[in-house]
């Protein structure tokens, strides 16, 4: 998927101050967006950028999740929290 990159330094900020402004003064999130964000640069995926990742998930994410997800949970244990 093509990317735009916003233009604006401190985008927490923004971000926070978008949802104030769509809660107060715009209708929706997307109107204050809209409204307060200039088109940034536009990336758009390189082919062959894609099929590596692509393959990277595929083959060593997927394949690895379980085992993470298993780790995730004797962290959790052993710092006495629960993982939602």
């Amino acid at each position: 998927l093509p990317v735009r990159v916003p233009a604006s330094p401190e985008l927490s900020a923004r971000g926070a101050a978008i949802v104030a402004a769509a809660a107060s003064i715009y209708g929706s999130v997307d109107e204050a967006s809209d409204a307060m964000l200039s088109d940034g640069q536009l990336v758009l995926p390189r082919p062959a950028a894609t099929a590596t990742y692509s393959r990277i998930y595929q083959d060593v994410y997927l394949p690895g999740l379980d085992e993470l997800q298993g780790l995730a949970r004797s962290l959790a244990r052993s710092l006495g929290r629960r993982l939602g």
